[in-house]
């Protein structure tokens, strides 16, 4: 699964927009009898795969300049970016990501009921 996401560095007044491949486990619901053998359930989680950085945004004031890492003719560094940016904000953007895919999968689920 594929999904765009923006992360803010707030102290550094810089965005970055990531293409993110990642692997959505759905978790599980809680089963009764917890005492009796039962489970607490799980909470879905995101594995990320790959982080591609897609745009940067540096901004001063109200006022921003992009960069786009894969329009250098010579070297694209968009994964380059992207794997710091992994490495960098790796809660920041897990959380991003799987809100993103649960608010996908909870807008087909409700197409799917139409």
């Amino acid at each position: 699964m594929n999904a765009t996401i923006t992360i803010t560095d707030g102290d550094r007044c810089v965005d970055y927009t990531l293409a993110v491949a990642c692997d959505l486990l759905p978790g599980a619901a809680g089963r009764r009898g917890w005492l009796d053998g039962g489970h607490p359930g799980e909470a879905p989680v995101v594995e990320i795969n790959r982080v591609r950085c897609l745009e940067m945004a540096l901004w001063c004031g109200k006022y921003a300049v992009s960069a786009f890492p894969a329009a250098d003719d010579r070297q694209s560094l968009e994964v380059q970016i992207g794997a710091w940016c992994l490495e960098k904000y790796p809660e920041e953007i897990e959380q991003a990501v799987l809100e993103t895919v649960l608010a996908w999968h909870d807008a087909q689920r409700d197409a799917d009921d139409d």
